[in-house]
C-alpha cells in the first residue's frame, strides 16, 4: 500500500476476486535505500486516511470469513 492506492482498496479486492487469487495489503515502509523523492511520492503521511483503508480490508476480509 502506498499514497497513491489507498483509496483504491475495494478495486482491488474485487480485481483479485475475478481474478481468482489473492491479495495480501502490506504499507509501504520507509527506509534508508528508499530515495527522498520516492518516499515523498508514495509514503503514507495521512493516517486518518490510511486508517481508513485498514478498516475498510479489515471490513471486506470479515465478510470472507463470517
Amino acid at each position: 500500500m502506498n499514497k497513491k492506492n489507498l483509496d483504491e482498496v475495494n478495486e482491488l479486492v474485487r480485481l483479485a476476486e475475478n481474478l481468482r487469487v489473492g491479495i495480501l495489503f502490506e504499507p509501504l515502509h520507509e527506509h534508508e535505500d528508499i530515495p527522498d523523492a520516492v518516499w515523498a511520492e508514495l509514503g503514507i503521511r495521512d493516517r486518518d486516511r490510511y486508517a481508513r483503508a485498514v478498516d475498510r480490508i479489515t471490513e471486506l476480509k470479515s465478510w470472507e470469513n463470517p
